[in-house]
């Protein structure tokens, strides 16, 4: 994609900006550690690295063993009772 970690840096501070919380931000001590797989990324920086790099959640999930179609899998398993962790009046998707 031709991104130097500096251009990635500067767009995750715009993400993390816009979203109002640091958490996002990758700085670049983070994405090196990220790339020589010392850390595992927060999902606020998966999202943050999809939304640069242009690629789907799913795929880094994936990439870090987690496969989301799992969940519909263990929700069977379970059984559990209609418990969400957020009231469906307060969840926007």
């Amino acid at each position: 994609m031709g991104l130097t970690v500096r251009d990635v840096q500067e767009r995750s501070e715009t993400i993390a900006g816009v979203e109002g919380t640091r958490r996002f931000y990758v700085s670049h001590s983070s994405l090196s550690s990220i790339e020589s797989n010392k850390i595992i990324p927060t999902i606020y920086k998966l999202f943050t690295l999809s939304a640069i790099y242009r690629i789907p959640h799913r795929q880094l999930l994936l990439s870090y063993g987690i496969d989301p179609d799992q969940i519909r899998q263990f929700e069977n398993v379970l059984k559990l009772p209609g418990t969400p962790l957020v009231p469906k009046q307060d969840y926007r998707p």
